[in-house]
């Protein structure tokens, strides 16, 4: 029966992103997503895709999903794998290997404030040419990595809207704005599927973490992906 209605939520729920989406005070408001299946541990191909509305970009950073904490003087067993966030105002995608050694990528578009942004971005697992690439909604900007090879593990939560692990408690981080439908691929979507995820396609193939996020970031907000990550 959980299945079951996991699935009817699912088709429900693949739907254009305004219908649902949670308001981030900028403050404390996050959604804190546990990782019972370990799901969520992807060490190889990864995308993280989500529909963001800023209202303002109140600091240098702000999360809008992150598995574990990022802040790189907390480089230890908890360090964030991955993380998607803006930094003044471009999407900066986050990689980090079992040495903690991180790689960034930026986009080479800004996110527009008070309107939603598609954002997007892809790792395929390998060192390469063009092997990461980051979206603002259909601007593609692609880059090669030759520094990680298979990303680390954390036994940490994936949080939306901001940092909540840092261990200095500190400038979290936090999303001022909305945020809604966040994914997580354990495969590399290719720009065609980018692209049909950004004109309201819901693409199910390697689909390991899906929040709809409809509610508020205080009440439960279930993963639809199937695999239990419940926020």
């Amino acid at each position: 029966m959980k299945k079951i209605l996991i699935s009817i939520l699912a088709v429900l729920f693949a739907i254009p992103f305004s219908a649902y989406a949670i308001v981030f005070n900028g403050v404390l408001d996050n959604v804190d997503s546990a990782n019972p299946s370990g799901s969520l541990n992807i060490t190889g191909s990864i995308t993280i895709t989500a529909w963001v509305y800023a209202t303002s970009f109140v600091g240098a950073f702000e999360v809008i999903a992150i598995k574990g904490k990022s802040h790189a003087a907390d480089a230890d067993a908890d360090s964030s794998p991955y993380s998607l966030k803006t930094r003044t105002g471009l999407l900066r995608f986050d990689i980090v290997n079992t040495s903690n050694t991180h790689a960034t990528f930026d986009s080479t578009s800004a996110l527009l404030t008070n309107k939603w942004n598609f954002v997007a971005a892809t790792w395929t697992g390998a060192t390469g040419t063009g092997n990461v690439c980051v979206y603002v909604n259909k601007i593609q900007k692609c880059y090669d990595n030759s520094t990680i090879t298979s990303l680390k593990t954390n036994t940490r939560d994936f949080v939306i809207g901001n940092d909540i692990v840092r261990k200095d408690g500190t400038n979290r981080m936090s999303w001022k704005g909305s945020i809604s439908d966040v994914r997580i691929y354990n495969k590399t979507l290719s720009e065609r599927e980018i692209m049909q995820l950004y004109y309201g396609q819901n693409i199910r193939n390697g689909l390991v973490g899906y929040w709809p996020l409809f509610g508020s970031a205080s009440t439960y907000n279930p993963d639809l992906s199937g695999f239990g990550n419940y926020g």
